[in-house]
Protein backbone atom coordinates (compact mmCIF):
# COMPACT_ATOMS: atom_id res chain seq x y z
CA UNK A 1 0.00 0.00 0.00
CA UNK A 2 1.02 3.60 -1.07
CA UNK A 3 2.03 5.75 1.77
CA UNK A 4 -0.38 8.95 1.13
CA UNK A 5 2.26 11.39 2.74
CA UNK A 6 4.58 10.37 0.16
CA UNK A 7 2.23 10.11 -2.79
CA UNK A 8 1.09 14.23 -1.43
CA UNK A 9 4.42 14.79 -1.67
CA UNK A 10 5.29 13.92 -4.83
CA UNK A 11 2.28 15.35 -6.50
CA UNK A 12 2.79 19.10 -4.71
CA UNK A 13 6.55 18.50 -5.85
CA UNK A 14 5.36 17.81 -9.14
CA UNK A 15 2.91 20.54 -9.65
CA UNK A 16 5.17 23.32 -8.30
CA UNK A 17 8.46 22.34 -10.75
CA UNK A 18 5.51 21.66 -13.83
CA UNK A 19 3.89 25.20 -13.53
CA UNK A 20 7.32 26.72 -11.80
CA UNK A 21 5.16 27.94 -8.98
CA UNK A 22 8.22 29.48 -6.36
CA UNK A 23 8.20 27.83 -3.19
CA UNK A 24 7.60 31.17 -1.46
CA UNK A 25 4.35 32.01 -3.21
CA UNK A 26 3.23 27.93 -2.44
CA UNK A 27 3.81 28.59 1.28
CA UNK A 28 1.82 31.60 1.15
CA UNK A 29 -1.35 30.13 0.50
CA UNK A 30 0.51 27.02 3.16
CA UNK A 31 -0.51 29.38 5.20
CA UNK A 32 -4.10 28.86 4.94
CA UNK A 33 -3.95 25.27 5.75
CA UNK A 34 -1.64 25.68 8.75
CA UNK A 35 -3.97 27.80 10.40
CA UNK A 36 -6.07 24.26 10.50
CA UNK A 37 -3.42 21.95 12.23
CA UNK A 38 -4.09 23.18 15.87
CA UNK A 39 -7.68 22.19 15.88
CA UNK A 40 -7.24 19.15 13.43
CA UNK A 41 -5.01 18.07 16.48
CA UNK A 42 -7.71 18.84 19.03
CA UNK A 43 -10.16 16.94 17.47
CA UNK A 44 -7.78 14.04 17.05
CA UNK A 45 -7.76 14.62 21.09
CA UNK A 46 -11.53 14.20 21.61
CA UNK A 47 -11.22 11.48 20.06
CA UNK A 48 -8.74 9.77 22.09
CA UNK A 49 -10.48 11.44 25.19
CA UNK A 50 -13.66 9.38 24.24
CA UNK A 51 -11.58 6.31 25.15
CA UNK A 52 -10.67 7.52 28.76
CA UNK A 53 -11.56 4.30 30.41
CA UNK A 54 -9.31 2.30 28.03
CA UNK A 55 -5.99 4.38 28.16
CA UNK A 56 -6.13 4.27 31.71
CA UNK A 57 -6.98 0.13 31.99
CA UNK A 58 -3.60 -0.30 29.78
CA UNK A 59 -1.88 2.89 30.57
CA UNK A 60 1.67 0.99 31.03
CA UNK A 61 1.92 -0.84 27.32
CA UNK A 62 0.62 2.45 25.87
CA UNK A 63 3.36 4.41 27.43
CA UNK A 64 6.26 1.90 26.47
CA UNK A 65 5.02 1.61 23.47
CA UNK A 66 5.06 5.21 22.70
CA UNK A 67 8.17 5.82 24.22
CA UNK A 68 9.61 2.91 21.97
CA UNK A 69 7.79 4.36 19.25
CA UNK A 70 9.80 7.92 19.52
CA UNK A 71 13.06 6.84 20.73
CA UNK A 72 13.33 4.57 17.52
CA UNK A 73 11.87 7.01 15.25
CA UNK A 74 14.11 9.70 16.53
CA UNK A 75 17.46 7.05 16.83
CA UNK A 76 16.57 6.79 13.36
CA UNK A 77 16.48 9.52 11.93
CA UNK A 78 19.75 10.83 14.11
CA UNK A 79 21.67 7.98 12.47
CA UNK A 80 20.36 8.62 8.36
CA UNK A 81 21.20 12.47 9.30
CA UNK A 82 24.81 11.66 10.21
CA UNK A 83 25.30 8.69 7.66
CA UNK A 84 24.54 11.34 4.65
CA UNK A 85 25.93 13.91 6.32
CA UNK A 86 23.19 16.70 7.10
CA UNK A 87 24.29 19.46 9.21
CA UNK A 88 23.16 20.26 12.79
CA UNK A 89 20.22 22.57 11.64
CA UNK A 90 18.52 19.91 9.52
CA UNK A 91 19.31 17.59 12.16
CA UNK A 92 17.33 19.36 14.58
CA UNK A 93 14.44 19.94 12.15
CA UNK A 94 13.73 16.60 11.41
CA UNK A 95 13.86 14.75 14.76
CA UNK A 96 10.79 15.62 15.78
CA UNK A 97 8.57 14.47 12.75
CA UNK A 98 6.97 12.02 14.07
CA UNK A 99 5.23 13.98 16.42
CA UNK A 100 1.56 15.31 15.01
CA UNK A 101 2.26 18.43 12.65
CA UNK A 102 1.74 21.40 14.50
CA UNK A 103 3.71 20.25 17.48
CA UNK A 104 6.99 19.03 15.25
CA UNK A 105 6.92 22.62 13.64
CA UNK A 106 6.71 24.07 17.40
CA UNK A 107 9.59 21.74 18.68
CA UNK A 108 11.68 22.33 15.13
CA UNK A 109 11.24 25.83 14.96
CA UNK A 110 11.96 26.52 19.36
CA UNK A 111 15.35 24.31 18.33
CA UNK A 112 15.95 26.51 15.63
CA UNK A 113 16.27 29.41 17.66
CA UNK A 114 12.60 30.48 17.57
CA UNK A 115 12.19 33.02 21.15
CA UNK A 116 8.25 32.43 21.32
CA UNK A 117 5.09 31.63 18.82
CA UNK A 118 2.46 33.73 18.33
CA UNK A 119 -1.32 32.86 17.51
CA UNK A 120 -2.71 34.81 14.81
CA UNK A 121 -4.68 37.66 14.85
CA UNK A 122 -1.62 38.95 17.03
CA UNK A 123 -2.62 41.86 19.34
CA UNK A 124 -0.21 44.51 19.15
CA UNK A 125 1.58 44.43 22.61
CA UNK A 126 2.52 41.17 22.43
CA UNK A 127 3.95 41.13 19.33
CA UNK A 128 6.14 44.08 20.39
CA UNK A 129 6.91 42.31 23.75
CA UNK A 130 7.95 39.27 21.28
CA UNK A 131 10.03 41.36 19.15
CA UNK A 132 11.77 43.04 22.27
CA UNK A 133 12.25 39.29 23.65
CA UNK A 134 13.90 37.92 20.00
CA UNK A 135 16.27 41.24 19.79
CA UNK A 136 17.52 40.68 23.35
CA UNK A 137 18.30 37.05 22.48
CA UNK A 138 19.99 38.13 19.54
CA UNK A 139 22.28 40.64 21.19
CA UNK A 140 22.98 38.56 24.22
CA UNK A 141 24.16 35.34 21.53
CA UNK A 142 25.95 38.23 19.43
CA UNK A 143 27.50 39.17 22.85
CA UNK A 144 28.91 35.72 23.40
CA UNK A 145 29.88 35.09 20.13
CA UNK A 146 31.92 37.98 19.76
CA UNK A 147 33.75 36.96 23.23
CA UNK A 148 34.43 33.57 22.18
CA UNK A 149 35.48 35.03 18.78
CA UNK A 150 37.99 37.25 20.52
CA UNK A 151 39.25 34.26 23.09
CA UNK A 152 39.94 32.55 19.65
CA UNK A 153 41.93 34.57 18.08
CA UNK A 154 44.27 35.58 20.98
CA UNK A 155 44.38 31.82 21.60
CA UNK A 156 45.83 31.48 18.15
CA UNK A 157 48.73 33.49 18.43
CA UNK A 158 50.31 31.25 21.13
CA UNK A 159 52.99 28.56 20.08
CA UNK A 160 52.71 25.15 20.30
CA UNK A 161 54.25 24.59 23.11
CA UNK A 162 52.25 27.30 25.11
CA UNK A 163 48.85 25.62 23.85
CA UNK A 164 49.96 22.53 25.25
CA UNK A 165 50.99 24.32 28.39
CA UNK A 166 47.92 25.97 28.79
CA UNK A 167 45.71 23.09 28.57
CA UNK A 168 47.73 21.39 31.29
CA UNK A 169 47.60 24.10 33.32
CA UNK A 170 43.82 24.24 33.17
CA UNK A 171 44.23 20.39 35.12
CA UNK A 172 45.66 22.20 37.80
CA UNK A 173 49.14 20.50 37.22
CA UNK A 174 52.27 22.10 38.98
CA UNK A 175 55.04 23.73 37.41
CA UNK A 176 57.08 20.59 38.09
CA UNK A 177 54.46 18.14 37.31
CA UNK A 178 54.49 19.77 34.06
CA UNK A 179 57.86 20.04 33.37
CA UNK A 180 58.57 16.31 34.17
CA UNK A 181 55.76 15.38 31.70
CA UNK A 182 57.21 17.43 28.80
CA UNK A 183 60.96 17.12 29.80
CA UNK A 184 62.07 20.36 30.05
CA UNK A 185 62.89 22.38 32.57
CA UNK A 186 60.64 24.16 35.94
CA UNK A 187 61.87 27.86 34.42
CA UNK A 188 61.34 26.98 31.04
CA UNK A 189 57.74 25.82 32.27
CA UNK A 190 57.37 29.06 34.22
CA UNK A 191 58.74 31.02 31.33
CA UNK A 192 55.90 29.85 28.77
CA UNK A 193 53.49 30.06 31.58
CA UNK A 194 54.04 34.02 32.43
CA UNK A 195 53.36 34.03 28.45
CA UNK A 196 50.45 32.30 27.95
CA UNK A 197 49.13 34.34 31.14
CA UNK A 198 50.15 37.60 29.22
CA UNK A 199 48.66 37.01 25.67
CA UNK A 200 45.24 35.63 26.68
CA UNK A 201 44.90 38.66 29.17
CA UNK A 202 43.95 36.37 32.19
CA UNK A 203 45.73 36.24 35.58
CA UNK A 204 44.61 32.83 36.96
CA UNK A 205 44.45 28.95 36.50
CA UNK A 206 41.05 29.56 36.65
CA UNK A 207 40.07 32.43 34.36
CA UNK A 208 42.68 30.75 31.88
CA UNK A 209 40.07 27.51 31.95
CA UNK A 210 37.31 29.92 31.34
CA UNK A 211 38.84 30.58 28.51
CA UNK A 212 39.57 27.36 27.22
CA UNK A 213 36.16 25.70 27.90
CA UNK A 214 34.54 29.50 26.22
CA UNK A 215 36.70 28.56 23.30
CA UNK A 216 35.62 24.88 22.91
CA UNK A 217 32.20 25.25 23.16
Amino acid sequence: VCNPLIIAIVLVSAVLLIFRIPYESYNVGGEVINMFLAPATACLAVAVYTKLQILKQYWLPILAGCAAGSAASMGSVYLLCRLFGLDESLTVSLIPKSVTTPIAMAVSAMARGASTFLEKPVEPQKLREAVVLAMSKLITIERETSVARDARARFDTLTEREKEIARLITKSLLNKTIADRLGISVTTVKTHRANVFAKLGVKSAVELTKLLVLIED
